[in-house]
């Protein structure tokens, strides 16, 4: 984690939910690394 990305409510927000995307695919049984690749290059 980068330090004091959490700091604001902006970076609480994001850090919540790529937290949430990697608890999902965990579940899932998908790759974290494709699934969170294609959410920031929008696919997802």
């Amino acid at each position: 984690m980068i330090s004091g990305s959490r700091r604001t409510l902006e970076g609480a927000r994001n850090f919540c939910a790529v937290r949430s995307d990697v608890s999902t695919l965990r579940k899932q049984e998908h790759s974290v690394f494709a699934g969170l690749r294609e959410r920031f290059e929008g696919q997802a």
